[in-house]
């Protein structure tokens, strides 16, 4: 079914795309001890960022609160995480209140509520209570249960990728008798998929290079496992490599900006692939990691668009948190490399 409103689900990538990759592949970690590599010490500086132009308060059910506790949770950072909980418990069971409960027809307001109460070591399976008291599932009615909306991708592909995510980041399972499997979504998401390798937000749309990083990440688990999700990745990175230009940044609508960088390295970097080593991912500017660090702030912060002397002051939360996830992906990746 196509999304009914494109206007509505334009607006919602960017937040979305903070879902963080961080939990799809384990990414990040507490740091062991001893000297901080370079990478950490970014990362400590973006979460500074995060913290002070949050002031310190974190809303519940809010996209930037949800995915700045999923990056603190993933370092030595601390934080409140049982108060959060407290907060998201009450959250949850007010809003189960209403009759559009956590979003009135938007999934992704389902996943990121639920991968932070995961990082904040909270059951999303058993978590607040319904009208009638009974404990509420979030993970069957943010996915396989959905129904909210007549379809879950009613709000387009990015449901399906997160929903994917959500499932894989527990290694939930669906019960026999449920409204979507997990092959149904699957497949159902590789239908968004043009001939270029391109994936799109509604199907037969155009893609672009933001909405095919962000479906790598949730296909990635399923690479090794089926033929044609192999296929598919495989001539989305050809996409994503020759969208990329000499400079190693990639051009949007809005010009250069670092979402898309931080999300390809995410994807790379769950697939296995280092994205420093990536030789196809290697322009004359340098790697995506260099290409990355060109739109680092002096205050911590990773800026949306290619700084300039008119753009240092923007809000750059959203491109922050995705740069921290990036990040926590390639923390994680060199550490795996040195076991």
């Amino acid at each position: 079914m196509q999304p009914k409103n494109i206007l509505l689900r334009l607006t919602t990538i960017l937040l979305i795309a903070s879902m963080t990759a961080v939990l799809l592949c384990g990414c990040g970690g507490k740091s062991g001890g001893g000297a901080k590599t370079e990478l950490e010490r970014q990362l400590d500086g973006v979460c500074e960022y995060l913290d002070s132009v949050q002031e310190g308060v974190y809303h519940p059910g809010q996209s930037s609160s949800d995915w700045s506790v999923v990056i603190y949770s993933k370092t030595d950072r601390e934080f409140d995480y049982k108060g959060f909980l407290k907060d998201m418990e009450t959250y949850v069971t007010n809003q189960y209140k209403t009759e559009e409960k956590l979003g009135e027809y938007k999934a992704t307001d389902w996943h990121h509520a639920i991968l932070a109460i995961q990082a904040a070591g909270g059951d999303p399976e058993h978590f607040g209570t319904d009208p009638d008291g009974n404990p509420i599932n979030l993970i069957a009615d943010g996915t396989y249960n959905w129904s909210m909306t007549d379809e879950l991708s009613y709000q387009g592909s990015n449901a399906l990728t997160y929903a994917l995510i959500v499932l894989d980041s527990g290694n939930y399972e669906i019960p026999e008798g449920s409204k979507y499997t997990r092959e149904g979504i699957l497949n159902e998401l590789l239908e968004y998929q043009d001939e270029d390798g391109a994936f799109a937000l509604g199907k037969g749309e155009q893609g672009s290079t933001d909405l095919t990083a962000i479906t790598l990440q949730g296909l990635a688990p399923y690479y090794e496992k089926d033929p044609k999700v192999q296929e598919a990745v495989d001539r989305a990175l050809d996409y994503m490599a020759e969208q990329q230009q000499d400079s190693g940044l990639f051009l949007g609508l809005e010009g250069y900006t670092s979402e898309t960088i931080s999300q390809t390295i995410m994807a790379l970097c769950k697939l296995g692939k280092d994205p420093s080593q990536e030789e196809r991912f290697t322009k004359v500017g340098g790697t995506l990691v260099d290409a990355l660090m060109q739109f680092k702030m002096d205050d911590g912060s990773f800026a949306h668009e290619l700084p300039d002397d008119t753009s240092v002051t923007q809000d750059n939360l959203v491109s922050s948190i995705q740069a921290a996830q990036a990040l926590e992906a390639l923390i994680e990746l060199e550490k795996s490399v040195q076991k």
